[in-house]
């Protein structure tokens, strides 16, 4: 994955992921449709791609890449894609969206679909599959967490308006993870869509609560945009992903084989324009 920038969206898209049964389609009947929303194709090629933002009842896409458009819309970014043509990834947007301020994440997610079939003529299916996942485990016997594992912190709960305090880091960026009161769960949905770690990641530590987490690791290299700006540099003295998760965390992910859901995208089209 390419670097985001979060600033409450990521979270949003996570609160509630959208489960749909195998070989669903794209959209139901009669889905909710935004107030107002805006498609800009962006060809600046800037560097972070996917900067987001959400404000009460708007969110900006800025830079923004079609395939974590997709993700959004299905509110879950590990979610692996099939049958995208390479200008999923390569082309750039500028998606803007209005609707009520009280609208349930949900039911938002099902807004960003229909849009994506309104705009895009999405057509897209989901399919169950046995696929190479990664299961997140404690490392140790006597089950120890590491150092920057620690008790969830109580100005940082879910239920919490934005925005909060700078030690409630809600999301993950290229090479740095800061929750600050998240269950493990959480934790791994958000490893199984770092291009570090490449593959879905299952929840298998056991602990149940929520926790402070800071996690700083290499990010997966970053590849040149098509007008051959450079990335930027990656921290090359951090540790990988999996060391980091053993050395900061006291957790591991262990390689082995599951069934994970896989969207398969039977037509898309560039955007009509505004």
């Amino acid at each position: 994955m390419t670097h985001r920038r979060w600033n409450g969206l990521a979270t949003a898209a996570f609160a509630v992921a959208i489960a749909l049964p195998p070989n669903a389609s794209a959209q139901p009947a009669a889905s909710p449709r935004f107030d107002v929303a805006s498609v800009k194709p962006n060809r600046l090629m800037e560097q972070p791609s996917n900067n987001w933002r959400r404000t009460p009842g708007r969110l900006d896409f800025h830079n923004s890449q079609l395939i974590e458009l997709i993700k959004a819309a299905w509110g879950d970014f590990s979610l692996r894609v099939e049958g995208a043509p390479a200008w999923l990834r390569t082309d750039r947007f500028d998606v803007v969206v209005q609707f009520p301020p009280e609208t349930p994440p949900d039911q938002v997610n099902l807004m960003l679909r229909a849009l994506l079939i309104d705009r895009f003529q999405l057509a897209a299916r989901l399919e169950s599959r046995e696929v190479p996942i990664y299961a997140l485990m404690m490392n140790r016997a006597d089950r120890a967490p590491g150092p920057n594992l620690k008790p969830g912190l109580p100005e940082c709960g879910p239920d919490k308006s934005t925005p909060l305090p700078p030690q409630c880091g809600r999301g993950m960026g290229a090479g740095h993870a800061q929750f600050g009161s998240y269950d493990m769960a959480t934790l791994a949905k958000f490893l199984g869509f770092s291009a570090a770690v490449g593959r879905p990641v299952v929840d298998e530590t056991g602990l149940t609560g929520r926790y402070s987490i800071d996690l700083v690791f290499a990010p997966a290299p970053v590849a040149p945009p098509v007008n051959g700006a450079a990335p930027p540099p990656a921290d090359s003295d951090a540790p990988s992903v999996f060391r980091a998760l053993q050395d900061q965390l006291g957790l591991k992910l262990e390689s082995r084989r599951g069934s994970a859901n896989v969207l398969i995208i039977d037509r898309v089209e560039p955007p009509a324009p505004d």
